[in-house]
């Protein structure tokens, strides 16, 4: 019962220690794709105060973040102002974008060949494999008769 005990005890911490491991490398993958997670963050109700709102003697005082979303949150005010008055101006070139990219797509199914290259690719290499498993297959077939033999 003790040994028992033991074995259980060490498959336990061999799991726990897998789940950790893994729980690091998706963690790790993660951060490749999206960026380091940041360990602080912000609370909900915490706004950053814009440049209108700030004396002028404030502003270095804030982080390069910090400026920097001050920027572009004057951009985006001054890019509302402009989609407003140029509404009408904006929709005629998106009708010829779409009829553009209509005709692209022609063309790139035009061009297609009817047989991808991957897909080839594929197949020869699903053909050598299933070759090379059934040669295999019949070698060690071949020394267990010698065994036997």
């Amino acid at each position: 019962m003790r040994n028992k005990s033991w074995k259980w005890v060490l498959l336990g911490a061999a799991l726990s220690i897998v789940v950790l491991y893994g729980i690091e490398i998706s963690t790790a993958g993660i951060e490749r794709i999206y960026g380091p997670l940041e360990q602080e963050q912000l609370p909900p109700t915490s706004v950053v105060p814009s440049e209108q709102q700030l004396p002028a003697d404030t502003m270095p005082e804030l982080t390069e973040t910090e400026r920097r979303i001050v920027e572009l949150e004057k951009e985006i005010e001054k890019l509302k102002i402009m989609t407003q008055t140029e509404q009408k101006t904006v929709i005629e070139p998106i009708a010829e974008e779409r009829e553009y990219v209509q005709q692209e797509e022609q063309l790139i199914m035009e061009l297609e060949p009817n047989e991808a290259t991957v897909n080839k690719l594929a197949d020869s290499a699903s053909g050598m494999l299933q070759s090379a498993s059934n040669s295999s297959i019949k070698f060690i077939v071949s020394i267990f008769e010698g065994f036997i033999k």
